[in-house]
């Protein structure tokens, strides 16, 4: 082969955009093998098996063999960053009775009591777009769930482990809340659904939605030697749809239907990372019990 030649395909492959998935090690060990789709100072979004997934860089100990230094990204991506910064965060959220307060933007608003899911005590939802929500779930343990339990890990894993062979953990991570130690769980659960318009049939195409559930929870349990035994779970919940083939069997995709789902998804990616600054502004505090449930 003609050594100039070589010499220009090397090149050209060293300098092409990376294809290939990325290596992330986290510091709790736990390898991460995905794309990475966006970067933020504090994040990165990872596309793993079409499921984006943020992981924060203080869990993270490196990327591709390279130590994390979240204030030293490009300038090009600092760019990025600063065009999708987030409306101002005007509206708050404060319960005084369980000692907890979120701050939101006014492009967001609270979901009434009857609207919630079950056993959430308080919400939240993009007024654009009410399918992204983000809730909160807060009680006490009781003494016979911290009963032989050693950490936090032991009680997430009871109350986040998925109820049927149907959901999927994908991602358990330690994080820091608020200034407290906690934990992101992810749980995916994948449905097919029909893209055509008409009812369903054998054979007829179909889209596949995953449905996500994105939680945070965090406990002073431990780190106040039980004294403190609230604890709030923190979930956010949106779907993504994935489009196959334009033919199944033989049978079209209504495009009018499938463009309108496959939509959602920009949507949804558009006001991910300002639910996740929503989330990373909630705050706890010492409880004032004789002052009413501002819910």
């Amino acid at each position: 082969m003609n050594k100039k030649l070589i010499i220009s395909m090397l090149i050209l492959f060293l300098f092409m955009p990376s294809i290939f998935a990325e290596t992330i090690i986290l510091k709790s060990g736990k390898t991460i093998d995905g794309k990475i789709v966006e970067r933020t100072r504090k994040s990165v979004k990872v596309d793993i098996d079409g499921i984006p997934i943020t992981y924060y860089f203080d869990d993270i100990e490196s990327i591709d063999g390279k130590k994390t230094d979240s204030s030293a990204l490009p300038e090009s991506i600092v760019a990025q960053i600063s065009e999708k910064s987030s409306p101002p965060f005007t509206e708050s959220f404060v319960n005084k009775k369980w000692g907890y307060s979120f701050k939101y933007p006014a492009t967001w608003e609270k979901i009434p009591n009857g609207e919630r899911q079950k056993g959430m005590a308080m919400g939240l939802r993009l007024k654009e777009f009410p399918e992204l929500t983000i809730e909160l779930q807060r009680g006490e343990f009781p003494d016979d769930a911290i009963e032989g339990k050693e950490n936090l890990r032991q009680l997430v894993d009871t109350m986040l482990r998925p109820t049927n062979d149907k959901i999927k953990q994908e991602a358990i991570e330690p994080i820091t809340l608020s200034g407290e130690p906690g934990y992101h769980v992810v749980n995916t659960f994948k449905k097919a659904v029909i893209a055509t318009g008409g009812n369903q049939d054998n054979g007829m195409p179909t889209m596949l939605v995953t449905y996500i559930m994105d939680s945070y929870f965090v406990s002073p349990v431990f780190s106040s030697n039980e004294k403190d035994k609230r604890f709030f779970h923190i979930q956010m919940r949106y779907e993504l749809y994935q489009r196959p083939d334009d033919y199944v069997n033989g049978v079209k995709f209504n495009d009018e239907l499938t463009n309108s789902l496959l939509e959602r998804n920009k949507i949804i990616e558009k006001y991910l990372p300002q639910a996740k600054e929503i989330i990373n502004s909630f705050q706890f505090f010492a409880p004032a019990n004789s002052d009413p449930d501002s819910n």
